[in-house]
């Protein structure tokens, strides 16, 4: 986010969990940054493009980018695995990218537009006790092949970065406990990478894996 900062970007953040957003506001003061709190999983998240989103930005707002990297893990066997347990990662890890993806899709600019999904080698292979978990992540991949063709004549791009561990506090871990794993700022760049390729070129997917942290199943 600090080289979208240098550029004056004008960078939204949408998370349900607003004490982070502010967290991330304060960490980067130097950026341009719209904190947004909203369930993608809930109709109602689409109200704030249609309130929010004007007022911050004078005139006709356009995007040059969608970055998706929410998610929620949670493992289990298979046979203790409840419907309550299939619909949330469904709902979040599914769902939510593809229902702001399809709101977002009237204002992004035509010809060089990037949308970007940070997935999860889990959407390529089996990991015992994440049947919900990597079914969310497969969906959300095969949808946006198909949303990648789509969307291809408009001359907007869609990737999918397909990372294995990451050093975050996802699924109740410790950031910065892992630092074989990949960090977010490798993560980071690999998406500023996709955003700044010129118009008419598209990296369809990346396999982006720390070489000392073992990539699928």
């Amino acid at each position: 986010m600090r080289n979208r900062a240098s550029r004056g970007d004008i960078v939204f953040g949408l998370d349900r969990d607003v004490e982070g957003l502010a967290r991330l506001k304060h960490a980067l003061p130097e950026l341009r940054f719209f904190p947004v709190q909203a369930d993608l999983t809930l109709e109602a998240s689409d109200e704030w493009l249609h309130t929010r989103l004007p007022k911050a930005v004078h005139g006709d707002p356009r995007l040059d980018a969608v970055v998706h990297c929410a998610g929620i893990g949670g493992w289990k066997p298979f046979s203790d695995m409840e419907a309550a347990d299939w619909d949330a990662m469904m709902h979040t890890n599914a769902g939510g990218p593809l229902r702001l993806t399809r709101s977002l899709l009237p204002h992004l600019r035509r010809e060089i537009a990037t949308i970007a999904h940070i997935s999860s080698d889990a959407a390529l292979g089996p990991f015992p006790k994440r049947t919900a978990y990597c079914a969310s992540k497969a969906a959300l991949a095969a949808a946006f092949d198909v949303i990648r063709e789509e969307l291809r004549p408009a001359g907007i791009r869609v990737s999918t970065i397909y990372c294995n561990r990451v050093d975050t506090a996802f699924n109740g871990g410790v950031a910065g406990n892992r630092p074989e794993a990949l960090q977010p700022d490798d993560v980071a760049r690999a998406v500023d990478m996709l955003i700044e390729l010129r118009s008419g070129v598209e990296i369809r997917e990346v396999h982006l894996a720390a070489q000392h942290s073992p990539f699928g199943a």
